[in-house]
């Protein structure tokens, strides 16, 4: 996750502002991570996946520009990692850790090689942490969040209705492609552009990096106002 710099207070944009950017295409599947730990002689992991630095980097060069600071965001539940069957049932964990770190982006080295190196150090620190949190129940040093449901079951009908409507879902297109001969023509048309725009464009989220980029160099990037929490409590 990156956050952009602060404008400078002389700036008629002097407030703060953020860009959100969560990478998440960073992990691959264990199969696939272990596999890829082997090939590149670098050590398994038991309790995280193996970072896509590719995607990592090519991002970074992108956003570097706007950003101040990369924050690393670590994740546990001390009483259990969910299932996707625990989720679908609407079974929710009691407790979620979220340990927090800023480094500023002056520490991200710029060359691919480093950087690489940079964020699988980054991961092996995750797993000795992650390591340490199933054991002790917590995550070491001050940065540290803890959300509690007090009601885990509370969700269970909400969760069972989208189940249930998901379900309906393709069924109803199906049945709408059946009886109406538009929403087969729809159907076809929706398709005919995905298939163009990825094979001439490279995909939509490739076109929407291009356009920021493009709107970075431009100086023409929309900034959010974060709410100053000062004022709120004046």
């Amino acid at each position: 996750m990156v956050l952009p710099p602060t404008p400078q207070a002389d700036s008629p944009a002097a407030a703060s502002h953020f860009f959100l950017f969560l990478l998440l295409s960073l992990v691959r599947g264990k199969a696939r991570s272990d596999k890829y730990a082997k090939e590149n002689n670098l050590p398994t992991y038991d309790n995280v996946l193996h970072p896509r630095t590719t995607g990592f980097i090519h991002s970074l060069a992108i956003l570097r520009p706007t950003i101040d600071a990369v924050y690393d965001i670590t994740v546990g539940y001390p009483k259990g990692i969910p299932g996707r069957l625990s989720l679908i049932k609407g079974e929710f964990p009691e407790e979620i850790h979220f340990h927090c770190k800023r480094y500023p982006i002056q520490e991200v080295p710029e060359s691919e090689e480093e950087s690489s190196k940079w964020l699988q150090d980054l991961w092996a620190n995750k797993e000795k942490a992650l390591k340490e949190f199933y054991v002790k129940g917590k995550f070491d040093g001050p940065a540290r969040i803890c959300a509690k449901n007090t009601n885990p079951n509370s969700l269970k009908p909400k969760m069972l209705a989208s189940f249930v409507l998901w379900q309906l879902i393709p069924v109803g297109l199906a049945a709408l492609m059946w009886y109406s001969p538009y929403a087969v023509y729809y159907f076809f048309f929706s398709q005919a552009v995905f298939m163009g725009v990825t094979h001439f464009g490279g995909g939509f989220d490739h076109i929407e990096v291009n356009m920021l980029h493009s709107s970075i160099k431009a100086g023409t990037h929309h900034r959010y106002s974060l709410p100053d929490n000062k004022k709120k409590k004046e």
